[in-house]
């Protein structure tokens, strides 16, 4: 919801100035990537079986797997973020995601997906 809102409030100005806020649309793009990384290691962690196979996080596959990995997805959403805003007005550009933003959070994204394959197989 925030991030819609920010981006929201970023566009009107823009349809009346041209040029928009670029801090709200900064942290619009930063709030989308939160909910991305929260909605993506939820469903990792219930793929792994967490509530039927043991009550707490902190248990055998727990927080020394869990931790790093958010951090690791968190840190590469910051960066993919970081990265939209070097060009963002560049004249080749037709989606925040063209170019080696796309190609890194692809990348990510399906090894994402081969992990929680991977941990639903192991459920």
């Amino acid at each position: 919801v925030t991030s819609i809102s920010f981006q929201l409030i970023h566009l009107w100005r823009y349809s009346s100035n041209g040029e928009g806020m670029i801090v709200l649309d900064v942290f619009s793009k930063v709030s989308q990537g939160f909910g991305e990384v929260a909605m993506s290691l939820l469903l990792i962690i219930l793929a792994s079986g967490w509530k039927l196979r043991f009550r707490e996080i902190d248990g055998d596959d727990g927080l020394e797997v869990y931790l790093p990995l958010t951090a690791l997805i968190l840190m590469i959403h910051v960066v993919l973020i970081a990265l939209n805003f070097v060009d963002v007005d560049a004249s080749h550009k037709y989606h925040d995601f063209a170019g080696v933003q796309g190609w890194c959070l692809f990348a990510m994204k399906t090894m994402l997906f081969a992990y929680f394959s991977y941990c639903i197989y192991d459920s």
